[in-house]
């Protein structure tokens, strides 16, 4: 399974701190971590990693809201439409969907 964590409505980080709230989506981001699985988070999808626990050391970049969270999880902020690290793909908002896109087809093609 290739999980992308997004809520690419803009103004609803709502829907990402619901989702939270189920454990099993930390416990299958982590494990697809570890498995060198991509994995792929937009705009305020990051969080999951945050409480996954799977950002240190870890290139990304999300909303700028979010930016001090991932920060604080041990991640290097990138402000650009979409950053790749390793198995882990992230991207900052809907405007940078067709970057994003792009990115993950290329991952799930290796």
């Amino acid at each position: 399974m290739f999980p992308i964590l997004t809520d690419a409505r803009p103004g609803r980080p709502l829907i990402v701190t619901i989702i939270k709230a189920y454990n099993i989506l930390f416990v299958f981001g982590h494990r697809n971590s570890k498995n060198r699985k991509p994995i792929a988070a937009i705009c305020h999808g990051a969080w999951m990693f945050c409480s996954a626990k799977i950002l240190k050391d870890k290139k990304v970049t999300c909303f700028v809201a979010i930016k001090d969270d991932v920060e604080n999880a041990g991640a290097l902020y990138e402000d650009s439409p979409v950053v790749v690290d390793g198995n882990m793909i992230t991207s900052r908002h809907p405007k940078d969907l067709p970057e994003f896109c792009k990115a993950i087809i290329s991952q799930l093609k290796k």
